[in-house]
């Protein structure tokens, strides 16, 4: 390559087409060819180039802030399951062969694997049918629960006041008073809210085993769809 060098700055006067320091770099928009760094806005690569300006205004021009990239992952994952659901229809279909067993396909698949299918859809409509019964079972114990535990809150709070003015007639009351009975009402009164308190618990232990029960339930239909 010929070019002269600035004695000042030493950087070297290039000719058309090269760039850098020593010239020896291709300008923007040229193509090393033949020995020459030649412009790529000539020939049969200007077309090609105007066009690509053109795309690259538009580009430009388009916002892109607010795209989101490709979920390739969903997009494989439901190319596989269609590419298995098409594996599955194309083995199920029947022999042509007229009086042939229509519940025998032709890759070996007989009556005994669809009457597994539909028993074991029969199962899930069963245990779905009793999961529902279950769950409206628990519900109407659980307002009766509840229902019952207001009460027993009602009652306890009755019985407190009750035992509260006890004590009172006993310390401020006029007269002589026989303590020994108005203590066997208190006694009594207190067996009344124990055994109150103990009811409530027996409540809600039979009702905490009753939502775990329901659960359960419906963990083995959830597996049982899933297998």
């Amino acid at each position: 390559m010929e070019f002269a060098i600035r004695q000042k700055t030493g950087q070297c006067e290039c000719r058309p087409g090269l760039t850098g320091r020593d010239c020896s770099l291709c300008k923007d928009r040229h193509a090393f060819m033949n020995g020459v760094c030649t412009s790529c806005d000539q020939g049969c690569t200007r077309d090609l180039m105007k066009e690509m300006d053109e795309l690259e205004e538009v580009m430009e021009k388009q916002n892109f802030t607010n795209l989101r990239p490709i979920p390739w992952k969903r997009a494989a994952r439901i190319s596989n399951t269609t590419k298995n659901l098409h594996l599955v229809l194309d083995s199920l279909h029947f022999g042509d062969t007229i009086g042939e067993d229509p519940t025998k396909t032709n890759i070996g698949i007989d009556g005994n694997f669809l009457d597994d299918v539909h028993g074991l859809v029969e199962q899930t409509k069963f245990m779905l049918d009793r999961t529902n019964k279950s769950k409206n079972t628990l519900q109407k114990s659980r307002a009766k629960t509840e229902e019952l535990s207001e009460r027993a809150r009602e009652q306890e709070k009755i019985i407190r006041d009750v035992v509260s003015q006890l004590r009172h007639y006993i310390n401020y009351g006029s007269g002589k008073q026989d303590s020994s009975q108005i203590n066997a009402w208190i006694q009594e009164a207190n067996g009344y809210l124990n055994a109150m308190k103990e009811r409530g618990i027996y409540i809600e232990k039979r009702y905490n085993r009753g939502n775990t029960d329901f659960e359960l339930v419906i963990l083995k239909h959830h597996f049982a769809n899933d297998n």
